[in-house]
């Protein structure tokens, strides 16, 4: 009988979070998954999101204008 791969789950209050990021070069880095409280995670997505999100918009602005 074949072992069966069991899912890690993590605890209450945190969230298992595995990244992937690809630089300016085109290279791929992925990162094994980190268990990390539930807040961290939505302050650090807010951080990475945020200011690119206000980046876009401010080129879309410029480009309306020009």
């Amino acid at each position: 009988m074949a072992k069966s791969k069991q899912k890690r789950l993590p605890r209450r209050g945190y969230v298992l979070v595995s990244l992937a990021v690809v630089d300016e070069n085109g290279f791929t880095h992925q990162y094994q998954p980190v268990e990390t409280p539930v807040g961290a995670f939505r302050d650090g997505l807010a951080a990475i999101t945020l200011p690119a999100a206000a980046e876009a918009g401010s080129e879309a602005s410029a480009g309306r204008t020009a």
